[in-house]
């Protein structure tokens, strides 16, 4: 018989600040939003998949509004291995988005209203295995648009 007296419940689903590095992660839940600023993005909330890791969370937000993050958007569906979706012109949904298999994140600290609060670098997420990138150099260092591109045609993809 289990004995439910032995679960510590006190640390269950906190939202503990991740240290900085390279961390692998999963998506667990992707919401479609309007920012307060009035901005379509998809909010992601990401969980570190090492057992030893899970209590930890980091939340991230994909936009398109701009070059720059209509830039980051795409560079971010390619590294987690949605480029099907984006060769059908459209954005991933959050069943897609859930599905994807794990992958590395870059967290880095920043200071938001005196709290510490974990972020995923800009352009810092990688697949597992590096060598199915096939990002062009050029785009992945920002020397060129992802919009720059003819067959991509202006979002939304």
């Amino acid at each position: 018989m289990f004995d439910w007296a032995r679960v510590d419940n006190y640390n269950v689903g906190t939202s503990a600040l991740l240290p900085e590095g390279k961390h692998e992660v999963k998506i667990i839940n992707a919401e479609e939003r309007v920012s307060m600023k009035g901005h379509d993005c998809i909010n992601l909330t990401l969980q570190c998949v090492d057992e030893d890791k899970m209590q930890y969370k980091v939340y991230d937000g994909i936009y398109w509004h701009s070059d720059s993050t209509t830039k980051r958007a795409k560079y971010i569906f390619i590294e987690i291995g949605l480029e099907a979706v984006l060769n059908e012109k459209r954005f991933p949904n959050s069943r897609e988005l859930c599905s994807v298999n794990s992958f590395i994140v870059d967290i880095e600290h920043e200071e938001y209203n005196g709290n510490s609060k974990a972020k995923v670098n800009f352009f810092g997420y990688h697949r597992i295995n590096a060598k199915d990138i096939k990002v062009p150099a050029n785009i992945a260092s920002g020397t060129e648009s992802w919009t720059d591109e003819p067959d991509m045609g202006e979002p939304p993809f």
